[in-house]
């Protein structure tokens, strides 16, 4: 089952003169205390430009059923929530995105709508959107394993979040269609979240993307997320 939104954009011609989209992975960070807030200080946020959108996959973990991530500040500035995938039981991965023009470094606050056990972030910079925090396309997924489409415009880019949770170890994550980068257990192994990338210059129509655990198939939740983006 798959979801596939907003797609504009794919309409330059290969060889076209834009100035590629180009996102960069910065890093990641977790929290693993039980908090309706998680407040990630100072946490790097890559080089500031012109037009920097930094972006924030982000994965959250409740013992209440239909969590969803309420709203992320970055900097203090609220963050404009892309795209999120909520499983309706206690998982919910979403991205958000900010031009932020200035400095290094950013305090991100995560809100969710209820009290969470766990929360990671994984932090990108995005250059050649003009500032912009338009997607091209967004797609989700919430069935184990997870697998959908995005279409990826010439000179594009997509970034995508996912969290796996079962009664035993989730294992590693293998991702179809993107480059992994972040992929760590919270707190324990039976929670794990992991984002992913990728910068096409040729573009993808339908791009297959998804990710499989090398603990098999997670028996009580299995989110994903992602967007794309499109040069000015």
């Amino acid at each position: 089952m798959f979801l596939l939104t907003e797609l504009t954009g794919f309409n330059a011609a290969a060889g076209s003169t834009q100035t590629p989209v180009a996102v960069s992975y910065v890093g990641t960070t977790a929290d693993t205390s039980d908090s309706s807030t998680y407040t990630f200080t100072s946490h790097a946020i890559g080089t500031a430009t012109a037009d920097r959108v930094v972006l924030v996959a982000v994965g959250v973990r409740s013992a209440t059923a239909g969590v969803s991530i309420s709203s992320m500040t970055i900097g203090g500035v609220s963050a404009t929530e892309l795209a999120e995938a909520s499983t309706g039981s206690n998982v919910s991965v979403a991205v958000y995105g900010l031009l932020v023009t200035s400095g290094t470094t950013a305090t991100i606050v995560v809100t969710p709508s209820a009290s969470c056990q766990r929360c990671q972030i994984a932090v990108y910079e995005m250059t050649g959107t003009g500032g912009s925090t338009t997607t091209s396309a967004t797609a989700t997924d919430i069935t184990s394993p997870t697998s959908t489409t995005i279409t990826i415009p010439v000179n594009g880019a997509a970034v995508a979040g996912a969290f796996g949770q079962s009664a035993s170890a989730v294992g590693t994550a293998t991702w179809a269609g993107l480059t992994k980068d972040a992929d760590a257990d919270l707190e324990n192994t039976n929670n794990r979240f992991t984002s992913a990338r990728l910068n096409s210059a040729s573009g993808a129509v339908g791009l297959s993307i998804g990710v499989t655990w090398s603990g098999g198939t997670p028996s009580a939740a299995d989110a994903l997320c992602a967007v794309a983006f499109a040069p000015v």
